[in-house]
């Protein structure tokens, strides 16, 4: 999860550059996206293992 967060910063330190051009704003938007889906997968993957143990 860290990874992607990184990733996400890095894109938006180049997003607010003064000559940032909207192309960086729609990258930083996908890359925020991306970002918070594999959060979720991974979040939903972690809490299935969870479950999965206490089932036992």
């Amino acid at each position: 999860m860290e990874k992607e967060v990184e990733h996400v910063v890095g894109a938006y330190e180049e997003a607010i550059k003064s000559n940032a051009a909207k192309k960086r704003w729609q990258e930083l938007d996908d890359k925020m996206k991306r970002a918070t889906n594999q959060i979720h997968l991974d979040l939903h993957s972690l809490l299935s293992h969870i479950k999965e143990i206490e089932t036992e």
